[in-house]
């Protein structure tokens, strides 16, 4: 029999379809009771008090009994009602009460994407049918409704917040205004309806609406607009851009640019246009023979099948390694909206990732250039509304995957191809001087685009001229293997200037490069022209990058110019070091040098974001160059940065080339920097024991080099290893004598961090007094020099509150906390802070604003893969 428990408005019980009659309306307080607690004891002085309330009838035990009597009858076989020592059990499959079902459809949105999420909390919003337990008046089940109310309240909130991102801003301006008419005061609602008008177009109507309830809240409670609001209403009287719906999921699209003059391949296309329901195609064949090209025109015919089209270069036969598929799966997941903080460290866990954010959705991925099944496997959707384009010059055994091996093109399909790219007419005069040159060309569709390329931009030469040129190199095959004869045609026809800034380019370190960065490397930064001759490409605009058969023709030509290289990668140095110094200034910096200026903080950023693969290809080859200096340098420039965004992978690389240039140079100074650095990074991925080693190293060198400032530095860190394993005594012994070192050289943030540091110690060891007088001495130090590590401080200083009793004292510092963090974008210290800020305003009895605090938490806690600390909160979000 299937029974169905409904709590979420007036109580009703059906099985197989039909409702029971529960009886008396005391009955009906028992079942909810039992339905509330489902699957546990409630003993039997419980069930009376909180089915009768003050009201207990004289005989309450035997009425108890009578009416549950009544009860088990009633429900049959639907769930048993079963005595237990000192109780009584409702077992019940716990999908079959509405209650249990609304909460863990709520748990589900919580991790869910967005148009999930909606439809999750949808659902679950819609197994309330009014009140819950509607008709019901006792004082437990009263408390109770009000608690669930709330729950209802958050989920209503959670589902709007998220149906704003999708931008279903539309439908909200409908709905909205009777929710906020029921809740006039409360301050999330609020700036969910204005956003709401504002997106509708309706400016006037929402900045009427936020001078509503500031007045509300001055009237009411003598309050005034939180900092969220405030900052909403400074926005939309900028009118921020930012004010916008993100572009959803289906905005992805990743591929390149098709070309006009593609020809030939019909039949092929064809066959690929059938294949296109599969779940996989490989397109395989000899290199320049078109894969790439075939498979982006193919992708391109399909573009009203698909929403989200990924394009992933795996470089498996260029001139550098083939491309980590885990590093390949890391830009998807960011280019899919996964934060970098998100993003697991593993090859299995990304893949899993990516796999679940292209669940159900109509994803077309091109997989270029792939070395072998290892690399391919993890990048494939595991959906079937999703297709993958493999291109590879090697046979690839993909389970299901259907294969199509490319040839060289036909000879009317070359000349074609020639003709669309030069001069029809110039190619009709000389039918066998074309057919020569395709021959000449191997067929091969790269070879005949480049050659073609060169014809029509020489309008005195006829096709026997070409084919001339072409027979003088003796470099192509009918095999087709090498291209090095066409594209001498495309590097003779450069200017001098010209054809070294193509020589040197190629010996650019990373995947791509700039007009700023050529400027550096070459003394040229044109690169239009080059682009002009097809011998460079552009990614974006602004950034251009080699074809891999023209990159290692390229670097063929140039020979030994390392000084170039090394050119380039001293003014990488002075650029990361600027940066560096605008995204944490009060760290400790390498000593400047170089003139680059970014405008402020957010360029910064921006700039290491877009040049960050480049910055970790240069640290490889200045250490592969012997420029170890260079390469320690860089590694520690790019450390706030890197450590900002969670990009383990990339500092776990670059500070281990860091510490190999630096013991290979003998290089104390850098081997300590280096080490520190590595340090923090395994006390972060809670590596302990690597983390002391390299601490204790880096103190001996520091020591060794009588650096007083570094010593400190390394002192207070171990200091804070030493406290998290438990050992507090050495901890107080680091930072005391970190103290005096800081003291001693005048490092004011130095001291103050230490300070910071050893009171959160004494407060942890419950030397409150001490650890008082420490942090508030930390803040004031922090405050009058402008260092917004005074986050960590205000963290201390709540939690020393907290344990003194004081909760109102340790909310105002958390908030405080709060801002700083926000402004510095540090997810962690936010995620705490709210952790106990929602403890805090518990204490104090409002529950409602304590779940928001903690489900804000659970969000950062688990974007910075603290998954512990999110699953910890669950009890408290679901009202336990």
């Amino acid at each position: 029999m299937g029974g169905e428990f409904r709590l979420l408005g007036p109580l009703e019980v059906a099985v197989d379809g039909h409702a029971v009659d529960l009886g008396h309306g005391r009955q009906h307080c028992l079942l909810a009771v039992l339905l509330v607690e489902a699957n546990r004891v409630v003993s039997t002085d419980e069930l009376i008090d909180r089915a009768w309330g003050e009201s207990q009838p004289r005989r309450a035990k035997d009425t108890l009994y009578s009416y549950l009597s009544r009860l088990r009858a009633a429900l049959g076989g639907a769930a048993s009602l079963v005595r237990r020592s000192g109780g009584y059990v409702l077992e019940v499959d716990p999908r079959a009460v509405d209650l249990n079902r609304f909460r863990a459809l709520v748990r589900e949105a919580r991790s869910a994407d967005d148009e999930r999420a909606v439809a999750s909390l949808g659902e679950a919003l819609g197994l309330w049918r009014g009140d819950a337990f509607g008709g019901v008046d006792v004082p437990w089940l009263n408390g109770v409704r009000e608690t669930l109310a709330a729950e209802r309240f958050a989920a209503e909130l959670d589902e709007t917040d998220r149906r704003l991102r999708l931008g279903g801003h539309a439908e909200l301006a409908v709905e909205l205004p009777a929710r906020v008419a029921g809740h006039p005061l409360n301050e999330r609602l609020a700036a969910q309806f204005i956003l709401t008008l504002y997106r509708c177009g309706r400016q006037a109507d929402a900045l009427a609406h936020f001078d509503e309830v500031r007045r509300r809240l001055a009237d009411e409670l003598g309050a005034d607009p939180s900092p969220a609001l405030r900052e909403l209403h400074r926005q939309i009287m900028a009118t921020d851009p930012e004010l916008q719906p993100a572009a959803p999921i289906t905005a992805v699209h990743q591929l390149p640019a098709d070309i006009a003059e593609f020809t030939g391949r019909e039949e092929q296309l064809r066959e690929l246009m059938e294949l296109a329901g599969s779940a996989v195609v490989t397109i395989e064949g000899m290199a320049g023979v078109g894969k790439t090209r075939l498979a982006l025109r193919l992708a391109h015919r399909l573009t009203d099948r698909f929403d989200v089209f990924l394009y992933v270069d795996l470089h498996g036969f260029a001139d550098q390694p083939p491309t980590d598929p885990a590093a390949a799966l890391d830009s998807c997941l960011r280019l899919l909206g996964v934060p970098g903080e998100q993003i697991p460290h593993d090859l299995d866990g990304r893949a899993a990732l990516y796999r679940d954010r292209l669940h159900g959705a109509r994803a077309l991925v091109v997989l270029d250039d792939a070395a072998d099944e290892r690399q391919v496997g993890p990048l494939l959707p595991a959906c079937p509304t999703s297709l993958v384009l493999v291109t590879s010059r090697r046979t690839l055994a993909l389970d299901g995957a259907h294969s199509m091996r490319l040839d060289v093109f036909r000879t009317d399909e070359s000349i074609d191809l020639m003709a669309a790219i030069a001069d029809p007419v110039r190619v009709a005069a000389d039918p066998v001087g074309a057919t020569e040159v395709t021959s000449l060309c191997g067929n091969l569709p790269l070879a005949v685009a480049l050659a073609a390329r060169r014809l029509r931009a020489r309008p005195a030469w006829t096709m026997a001229d070409l084919a001339t040129r072409l027979r003088a190199t003796g470099e192509l095959s009918v095999g087709g293997r090498s291209v090095d004869a066409v594209f001498t045609l495309s590097y003779e026809s450069l200017c001098e200037v010209r054809r070294r800034t193509f020589r040197l380019l190629a010996l650019h370190p990373g995947e791509d490069f700039t007009e700023e960065t050529a400027e550096v490397l070459t003394g040229s930064p044109d690169l239009e022209s080059l682009v002009d001759e097809h011998l460079i490409g552009q990614t974006t605009p602004g950034r251009y990058h080699f074809h891999a058969l023209l990159r290692r023709y390229a670097r063929d030509l140039a020979g030994d110019e390392s000084a170039a290289v090394l050119r380039l990668a001293a003014w990488y140095l002075a650029s990361a070091a600027a940066a560096d110094r605008l995204i944490d200034p009060h760290h400790r910096h390498l000593p400047a040098s170089g003139d680059r200026t970014f405008r402020d903080r957010d360029d910064a950023l921006r700039w290491m974001k877009a040049e960050q693969s480049n910055l970790v290809a240069t640290v490889h080859t200045a250490a592969s160059l012997g420029d170890h200096g260079t390469a320690w340098r860089l590694a520690a420039a790019l450390w706030s940065f890197q450590f900002l965004g969670r990009y383990w992978d990339e500092l776990r690389d670059t500070q281990h080339t860091a510490l190999t240039s630096a013991r290979r140079a003998g290089d104390a100074e850098g081997q300590a920097w280096t080490l520190n650095n590595s340090g923090v990074l395994h006390w972060q991925l809670h590596e302990h024991d690597r983390a002391l080693d390299c601490y204790r190293e880096a103190l001996r060198l520091r020591r060794s080099l009588d650096d007083h400032i570094g010593q400190g530095v390394v002192l207070d860190n171990l200091g804070n290893a030493y406290d998290e394993v438990g050992r507090p005594d050495d901890a107080v012994e680091c930072y005391r004598e970190a103290l005096v070192l800081a003291e001693l050289t005048g490092d004011e943030a130095g001291q103050a961090n230490v300070l910071s540091n050893l009171g959160e110690t004494y407060r942890r060891t419950r030397r409150f007094t001490e650890s008082l007088d420490h942090l508030n001495q930390a803040l004031a130090i922090q405050r009058r020099i402008g260092d917004r590590q005074q986050r960590y401080t205000l963290c201390s200083l709540g939690e020393l509150h907290d344990d003194l009793g004081d909760r109102s004292t340790a909310a105002a510092y958390y908030r405080d906390g709060l801002v700083l963090a926000d402004q510095v974008g540090d997810r962690w210290i936010s995620a705490v802070l709210l952790d106990k800020l929602g403890h805090a305003v518990s204490a104090a009895g409002d529950l409602v604003a304590a779940r928001e605090h903690w489900k804000q938490a659970t969000v950062l806690y688990a974007q910075v893969g603290d998954l512990q600390a999110a699953a910890r909160l669950g009890p408290f979000l679901d009202g336990a």
